[in-house]
């Protein structure tokens, strides 16, 4: 709710309130972000006292108002005005003229805001315009705010329109900015690489100007555009923090600027870095959406809030709160080295367990190399796929009766390709520098309009011939070079292929709203709210470690929901780490978002075979809740031995709860399982899913077993004779109020010798329990 009142403009969100007001001057300061306040005639209240006037500080002045623009809590700043901090806009004129000035002239509530070309947040409920002008220059700026219903996320963007007739060229943009008081911060971030993303990094907020950025042409590994800033004292459950993301998927940067009077400066919008802009008479430049979420109630209060919002209010279209189905991708079962025959083999070995859908991943296309690596030239390896990908895509619905859905690298294009024998100048390339190649492949420019008309039209030709019913987007390489023969100013180009990348699939997930797109770039590149708008799901990351992927996941569901989250069961030893696992730890960590195997089911172990039928069964009678329910984080993985969480229906009637070790500890103090987010008046059923290990149980404590046979050859009967040891099975009926206070004590883990109950975890072992209300 958007309440304005003489001079100040209050935000209100269910549990939050934002307000800054005009001052005399006519900038705009930031009174207060934080818990829900009351309407009161004014806010003086709250309002400082420009108490930090001494020594050389510039002060503006109107009549008997003064204010200090470098201590000020500005809510729009600009440069050379007497604020020396890192500023919201940063523009230049053709003789390098630099300074702005922008003064309040009016404000606008209006509904339906949208940016014609960049992705939006869906079902505003309101929108306030606040118009700021530069008179000398000629400029002006509009910053937008908008609310959205049940939830504490608030977005904020801003535009700026040239109506003078000189180019203007804009060199920094952001999207949000907001000065808080310090109270010595800590940052939580996520920050990583290709196979380790989004591990949470949490450090001081010190003194000076920190920058959170992304160069490499996503929103990357590196880097992702989401991070919080909290109390000391905050946990899980308590404490204030505040969130800040994009909805944006290129270049970003956030600055974080805390100076010694008590003030903590929040920016985030796109990367200044590699950006800038010509700004011609009667243009209008818009910024990205950016999200800013406070939460007095913990960082899981930021985390229920932003899945709420992303799962309501950024996906679209057909799987908008639709359970994912249930795959199996063909990657790690046998990479390119596959032809019809194999892979509807794998196809009806799948169906036998009741998997949905069958995915191709790379190494269908092209027709020069066997191995099929000629990335650009969409159509089928006919060494391979005698029969097309439309012929093979006909066995698997029809013989196999399952849904059908390929990989593809539209972005990319390989050295040798037929495509850019054709079109040479179709790749980002530097005309003075030899171009930069990484695994035979250049970056299309997808800033020129002509390279994506081609992309839509040649995909889709593709998933016509198919009828395709998924769609895994891939894309493997940064984007260097950065330089476009048709652009007038090369500060423009990372910023432009958004846009054209935005066009592609926008055109393309509209034109076939069925499809289940699900982006990948190298990974996690893309995993932020900008492609969420286009693809309802993306590959958390190549790294399929049920270990490693326990970090990634903790890090990702820090603001990105469940049913957004790729994730699958594949080989052991794993392909990344070489380490070996139990295929249900392997589960219990996929099953926590949109799942999936990445194996040859050919050649599982008679054992594997009845872990994988139970999966399944398990996993299709829980989905709904493991996909939409709400997260609770309970301990972390980064800080502690254990990674626990719960996940709660939305009516409380049912809950998962989920541990999983680091390391194994000998004589490890006892585990109490704790689930949030239970109703306390509820009785529950708490029962351990049972799950198998490799091993049967004798004098020596535990004797491999040994089995290879291919499992498609065998029957139900042979996959329910095999007798693996079985991990403990722990039931109660306990009172949810006495579950949120003492919790369920675990049983001790193994130790050695042969005591029961015991609970056999090894290193890196995983638990899930099934709550019921009864």
């Amino acid at each position: 709710m958007i309440k304005i009142q003489d001079n100040y403009f209050k935000i209100d969100t269910p549990n939050s309130t934002y307000l800054f007001k005009v001052n005399p001057i006519g900038t705009l300061e930031n009174i207060y972000y934080g818990k829900r306040i009351e309407d009161a005639p004014d806010y003086k209240f709250l309002e400082e006292q420009n108490l930090y006037g001494a020594g050389v500080q510039d002060v503006s002045e109107d009549g008997q108002y003064q204010i200090y623009n470098d201590t000020a809590s500005s809510e729009f700043s600009n440069r050379f005005r007497g604020d020396h901090r890192e500023v919201f806009i940063e523009l230049s004129s053709l003789n390098e003229d630099r300074e702005c000035e922008f003064l309040f002239d009016h404000y606008e509530l209006i509904h339906n805001f949208d940016i014609k070309e960049l992705p939006t947040a869906l079902n505003k409920e309101e929108t306030l315009v606040i118009v700021l002008i530069d008179k000398s220059k000629k400029l002006e700026v509009k910053l937008y705010y908008s609310t959205y219903k049940d939830v504490d996320v608030i977005t904020k963007s801003a535009s700026i329109t040239n109506n003078g007739e000189t180019l203007i060229r804009l060199e920094r943009f952001m999207s949000n900015q907001v000065d808080l008081v310090d109270k010595d911060y800590l940052v939580d971030t996520l920050t990583g690489a290709w196979a380790k993303e989004r591990q949470i990094k949490t450090n001081p907020l010190g003194f000076g100007t920190l920058k959170i950025d992304s160069k490499y042409g996503f929103s990357s590994t590196r880097t992702n555009p989401f991070f919080v800033l909290k109390e000391k004292n905050t946990t899980v459950t308590s404490g204030e923090c505040y969130g800040f993301n994009l909805i944006y998927s290129g270049n970003h940067a956030a600055y974080l600027v805390r100076n010694s009077y008590s003030k903590v400066r929040v920016m985030n919008g796109i990367n200044d870095s590699t950006f800038s802009w010509n700004l011609h008479s009667g243009e209008t430049f818009f910024s990205p959406e950016a999200t800013i979420c406070f939460s007095s109630k913990g960082t899981n209060g930021l985390t229920n809030n932003y899945h709420t919002f992303i799962n309501e209010n950024i996906v679209r279209g057909y799987y908008k709160n639709r359970v994912r189905p249930l795959l199996i991708n063909t990657w790690e079962g046998v990479h390119k080295n596959f032809d019809e025959e194999m892979l509807v083999e794998m196809a009806k070995a799948a169906k036998k367990f009741g998997i949905e859908t069958f995915v191709l991943d790379d190494g269908w296309y092209g027709n020069k190399k066997e191995n099929g690596t000629y990335v650009g030239d969409w159509f089928a390896n006919l060494n391979k796929l005698p029969h097309g990908i439309e012929g093979l895509s006909k066995r698997i619905k029809e013989e196999v009766e399952m849904n059908f859905g390929l990989w593809f690298e539209p972005e990319m294009i390989a050295t040798d390709s037929e495509l850019i024998k054709t079109h040479p100048d179709w790749i980002i390339e530097h005309p003075q520098y030899k171009p930069l190649c990484a695994i035979s492949r250049y970056v299309l420019d997808l800033t020129r309009d002509e390279v994506v008309d081609y992309l839509i039209e040649t995909i889709s030709k593709q998933i016509e011939l198919a009828q395709l019913d998924y769609l895994k987007w891939d894309c493997n390489r940064d984007i260097v070079d950065a330089y476009s023969a048709h652009l007038e100013n090369q500060g423009e180009l990372f910023h432009r292929y958004i846009i054209g990348l935005y066009r592609l699939i926008k055109t393309l997930t509209e034109r076939y709203p069925h499809v289940l797109f699900e982006s990948c770039a190298g990974g996690g590149n893309r995993v932020d709210m900008g492609i969420l708008c286009y693809s309802p799901q993306f590959w958390c990351s190549d790294n399929t470690d049920s270990y490693d992927r326990m970090k990634i996941q903790e890090g990702t569901l820090y603001c990105y929901p469940q049913s957004c989250i790729g994730a699958h069961v594949s080989s052991s030893p794993n392909l990344q780490t070489g380490r070996k696992s139990f295929i249900d730890n392997r589960f219990n960590v996929a099953c926590i978002g949109a799942f999936g195997y990445e194996l040859d089911m050919r050649k599982l172990t008679l054992v594997d075979a009845k872990a994988v039928k139970e999966q399944i069964k398990w996993y299709k009678e829980n989905r709904q809740l493991l996909q939409f329910g709400k997260f609770y984080k309970i301990s972390s993985i980064f800080d502690s031995n254990h990674f626990q969480f719960s996940i709660v229906s939305k009516d409380q009637k049912e809950a998962i709860y989920f541990i999983g070790n680091d390391v194994q500890e000998l004589y490890a103090r006892p585990v109490y399982a704790k689930p949030l987010g239970l109703s306390r008046d509820y009785v529950y059923n708490f029962k351990t899913r049972q799950q198998y290990f490799d091993f049967t149980e004798g004098n020596s404590h535990f004797k491999e077993i040994k089995d290879t046979e291919k499992v498609y050859e065998y029957n139900d009967e042979d996959i329910d004779k095999v007798e693996p040891l079985k991990c403990e099975v722990q039931e109660y009926n306990v009172k949810g109020s006495t579950l949120e206070d003492s919790g369920v004590r675990l049983y001790y883990e193994w130790i050695g010798g042969n005591s029961n109950p015991k609970r056999i975890m090894f290193d890196f072992g995983t638990r899930i329990y099934k709550l019921t209300k009864i």
